[in-house]
């Protein structure tokens, strides 16, 4: 569709059209409070992983604007969505690690990168994250699912 037609469809409905902008304000918003709450528990307990704590960092902000524009996303706003995802996730990854907040068991020992380190899940949980992220905001989920157009 084209925008005019998309503002009509949200008058209609009664509820303003939102920019690309404000959704991810949004989504930043939603992806700082799971990041808050990652980091807190985490310090609490630095002897318990958090295992889906990244990976649902890492998605956040892409699940939460293609949810408000309730349609797939253009290539570039699902690259913005993912970075800012992975940006809040490596963040509170860093500072996690140099508070010593990592020390909890892992799942995967024998596949991770060093083993036995939660660092490594913690980054294997971050990219499977983005990458899941990226998908849910890209893909066209029904046949009346649209691309958003670029602003």
């Amino acid at each position: 569709m084209n925008e005019p037609a998309d503002s009509v469809r949200s008058a209609v409905q009664g509820k303003p059209p939102r920019s690309f902008g404000q959704m991810l304000a949004i989504g930043v918003w939603v992806a700082a409070g799971v990041a808050g709450l990652w980091f807190v528990l985490a310090l609490v307990n630095p002897t318990t992983t958090y295992h889906f704590s990244p990976m649902l960092l890492a998605a956040a902000p892409s699940v939460v604007v293609r949810l408000l524009a309730e349609k797939s996303l253009p290539l570039r706003e699902v690259l913005v969505t993912v970075a800012v995802g992975v940006g809040f996730a490596g963040v509170v990854t860093v500072i996690l690690q140099l508070a010593d907040a990592l020390r909890g068991p892992v799942l995967a020992a024998d596949f991770t990168a060093v083993a036995g380190s939660a660092l490594a899940e913690t980054l294997i949980a971050l990219a499977i994250g983005a990458v899941l992220g990226g998908l849910i905001a890209a893909i066209r989920w029904t046949r009346n699912d649209r691309t958003r157009e670029p602003n």
